[in-house]
Order: structure tokens, then C-alpha cells, then sequence
């Protein structure tokens, strides 16, 4: 980025009286960096952001059905990847990101389980202060909303009764949403 920037700036010169500069500005765009950041990442927490409000939207109208269940739950998710990532700056236009809490099956818990341990105790930690219930076995009751609720009509057959209780997917989307921003550091992106 800084490269290109002074490549910009050097070339918007009608006058150019060092060579050696103009030199510093070619070698300097060609560089290749090598900057790893560990944490979270602003593009992962965004998306997650973009699906929280779609459900805050679908409350406010007063559909909290199925479409509010699955933007809230792929928030969390997404909530929760954002924060165990690994962004590589190897070139300017060479940005590799890594998200290391995966599930090919959408479980929350499973994703929570991937965090780093400090993470998920301080994560514990702050949910049980803020609702006097554990996270943990909230997670464990809302895991699996956005399979089950998803494709609810593959389930027709098997005349299974779905209990969910909207409060506690309320609460973990809440608690994911604030806990990500201010672990990100995305405060100033509300603004």
C-alpha cells in the first residue's frame, strides 16, 4: 500500500530531478512484505454484523420466525470466526486469510469448543456475569438452529417438535456481537 501510494505521488510529477528516487518508488511497490496478524478480523466481524442487523430488522417488523432464527444464528457464527483468524500481508495485492474455528456442519458449539482456551474462559466468564447462566450450556441448546430451521422442511417426515427458546439465541447473539467488536476493536466501525 505504502508503495503504491509513493509510486502514485512520484509518477504525478511532471518533473522528476532524481533518478534515485524514482528507483526507490519501483523497488519499493515490488516488495514483498511479510506482516502476520493473529486476532480478529474486520471483513469476517462485518459480514456477521450485516446478518445481525437483517435479524434486528425482521424484530423490529415482529417476524421473529425462521428468517430472524437463521440471520441470528449465522451471526453468532460468524461472530465467533471472526475472532480466532490469521490474516498473512505477503504483497499488496497478496492477503491470505485463515479462519481457524471451522465446522462443515454449522455448530456453534463446535466453533466455540476451537477458540483458544484463555478466550472461552473469558468468554464463560462475562456471559455468566451478564446472565447468571452458562454459555456453554446455552451454546449447547442453540448449537444447531441454523441446520435445524435452515432446511425445516426436510424434517416434515419425522414429526419432531422443535423447542427452541428465542431468548437464549437472543442473548449469545448479543453477547458474541459486543464481545467481537470490542475484541476487534471495531467500535469506530458503529459509527
Amino acid at each position: 500500500m505504502i508503495g503504491k501510494v509513493l509510486c502514485l505521488k512520484l509518477c504525478c510529477l511532471k518533473f522528476r530531478p532524481f533518478r534515485s528516487t524514482r528507483t526507490l518508488a519501483i523497488k519499493t511497490m515490488k516488495k514483498k512484505y511479510n506482516l502476520t496478524y493473529h486476532g480478529c478480523d474486520f471483513l469476517v466481524w462485518r459480514h456477521g454484523q450485516d446478518f445481525y442487523r437483517a435479524a434486528a430488522i425482521l424484530r423490529e417488523a415482529k417476524n421473529t420466525s425462521v428468517p430472524y432464527y437463521i440471520c441470528l444464528s449465522f451471526s453468532i457464527e460468524l461472530f465467533i470466526k471472526c475472532l480466532h483468524t490469521t490474516t498473512e500481508y505477503k504483497s499488496a495485492s497478496n492477503v491470505k486469510l485463515s479462519v481457524h474455528a471451522r465446522s462443515s456442519q454449522h455448530l456453534l458449539s463446535d466453533l466455540f469448543n476451537q477458540l483458544p482456551e484463555e478466550m472461552k474462559s473469558d468468554c464463560e466468564k462475562k456471559y455468566s456475569e451478564m446472565h447468571t447462566r452458562s454459555l456453554v450450556k446455552d451454546m449447547e441448546h442453540i448449537s444447531d438452529v441454523f441446520v435445524k430451521y435452515r432446511y425445516q422442511y426436510e424434517d416434515v417426515n419425522e414429526n419432531k417438535q422443535r423447542i427452541l427458546c428465542v431468548s437464549v439465541l437472543e442473548d449469545v447473539g448479543a453477547f458474541f456481537y459486543k464481545y467481537s467488536t470490542k475484541a476487534g476493536n471495531f467500535s469506530q466501525a458503529l459509527e
